[in-house]
């Protein structure tokens, strides 16, 4: 009997080994990830965990443990919201692909990498998650680099905090196995809380430890940098809610709340000043995308389920936004124009939907009205303003100094088309049509927010399970 584990890491990874022969065909290769993109969502959402399918003959149950090395696989309903979203990040991945080919080896190198989160989502114990996670940082490094002579930088930076933290688990978990043995002795417990906390700390990434998540926004391929940030975000927070599930005594020795908001707030703020003094339109992005992130763990900071499931639909929003600015980047190049200031004036005359989706893109990332983010954003500042009002006032602080930033960008693809600009080919009908559907899709989630709602339900199924009592 075929399990899920074997169903969904085993399938991504033969799928992989199948397209790569097909990488210099990128029509080809795109379709075949984007099918295991909308096949992974839609196994996650509509496939019964309990009853036995037939797939071509074969019995196939997907709740089925698979054990080996000391490790086991297996999916329950817990893991379903993250593999959804894992299924959609992929699928926007690879159908943005069509504006321009991001590498030769992306589709069957993010295959691989997508492999390997899902099997981080299931795996047990919590170091096969983290084993997973840097295995996909080590490979990241190739879909990033893309084949260019570009600085490596950016590459190289996506495996320093997974590889950081996954020693420092290393380490705190021999601390855990030592309380065990001497209950007495408060000092594993005080190093383990420490270490734990750290090395979750480092996986989130905020302020001052935010350079390699800038980098890959930055320099890398835009697609594959939404990519990345989303997929592997997605797999953090699940770790997150793993290592308090399986030591339920840290959110006792630990200030979980208080840490997220402190850092969330510091992050938010410094993105904000990095958005108003960007010179470039990808830093100006990455700096939107950092402050979206701040606000984002403020709001998973406050920690009732209400705002629980406000933070899922930000993340939710947050994705959208990400890929939608990441296609105009990519269409933006496959026009061979650069993103600095200077490069783009003018532009909105030539490729308004590129200009547009960049915009939108960002200006979600920023909370601003009529882009996905808005409703969530401005009701996460509202329940701000009634308990802890100055918080509520640094995110509309730090929502102005993004916006802001994206009023300069803005000036310079209004200002007049220069001479030399006046040749660049206007975009092409199957360019434009993505743009328009990422463009509409935030403006309809930003009249209506309940669209969300189905999917924010799924993506909070694991609080509410954790949250149950006996759990």
């Amino acid at each position: 009997m075929i399990t899920g584990a074997e169903l969904i890491v085993g399938g991504l990874t033969l799928l992989a080994v199948l397209v790569y022969p097909l990488r210099r065909w990128a029509f080809m290769s795109a379709l075949a990830g984007a099918v295991a993109g909308i096949l992974l969502a839609m196994l996650s959402l509509r496939w019964p965990l309990d009853r036995v399918v037939s797939v071509w003959g074969h019995p196939v149950l997907l709740n089925r443990p698979l054990e080996g090395l000391g490790y086991t696989l297996v999916v329950t309903g817990a893991e379903r919201p993250v593999l959804t979203m894992l299924g959609l990040a992929a699928l926007a991945a690879f159908a943005g692909i069509r504006l321009r080919s991001s590498g030769r080896s992306f589709v069957p190198i993010g295959l691989v990498i997508l492999a390997l989160w899902a099997g981080a989502v299931i795996v047990h114990p919590m170091m096969g998650t983290l084993t997973g996670l840097l295995a996909a940082s080590c490979l990241s490094a190739f879909i990033v680099q893309a084949g260019r002579t570009a600085p490596t930088r950016a590459a190289f930076r996506q495996v320093w905090w997974p590889l950081a933290a996954f020693m420092l688990m290393l380490v705190a978990g021999w601390h855990v196995q030592e309380m065990a043995l001497r209950p007495d002795d408060a000092t594993y417990l005080r190093m383990a809380t420490w270490l734990i906390g750290i090395s979750l700390l480092v996986l989130l990434a905020p302020v001052p430890l935010h350079a390699p998540f800038v980098s890959l926004l930055a320099e890398a391929p835009p697609v594959v940098g939404a990519f990345l940030a989303v997929g592997g975000q997605v797999v953090v927070l699940h770790l997150i809610w793993d290592v308090f599930l399986q030591w339920p005594w840290l959110s006792e020795h630990m200030a979980v709340s208080r840490a997220l908001t402190a850092t969330g707030l510091i992050t938010l703020l410094w993105g904000a000043m990095g958005a108003l003094s960007a010179g470039r339109a990808r830093r100006l992005w990455a700096y939107a995308a950092l402050h979206d992130w701040g606000v984002f763990l403020v709001g998973f900071g406050l920690g009732a389920p209400l705002e629980w499931r406000m933070a899922a639909a930000l993340f939710v929003g947050r994705a959208l936004s990400l890929f939608l600015s990441a296609y105009g980047f990519t269409n933006l190049e496959s026009h061979g124009i650069a993103d600095d200031l200077e490069a783009v004036r003018g532009l909105m005359r030539r490729l308004p939907w590129t200009v547009l989706a960049i915009l939108v893109g960002g200006l979600g990332l920023a909370g601003f009205p009529l882009t996905a983010s808005f409703g969530l954003r401005w009701t996460l500042i509202q329940t701000l303003l009634r308990t802890r009002p100055v918080w509520g006032l640094l995110i509309v602080v730090g929502q102005l100094g993004v916006s802001l930033g994206y009023l300069r960008l803005l000036q310079s693809f209004w200002a007049p088309l220069p001479p030399s600009r006046r040749l660049i080919p206007r975009e092409r009908l199957s360019s434009g049509l993505l743009l328009i559907v990422g463009v509409v899709l935030s403006g309809g989630l930003a009249l209506i927010p309940q669209l969300l709602d189905g999917v924010v339900r799924m993506m909070i199924e694991i609080v509410v399970q954790i949250s149950r009592p006996g759990m």
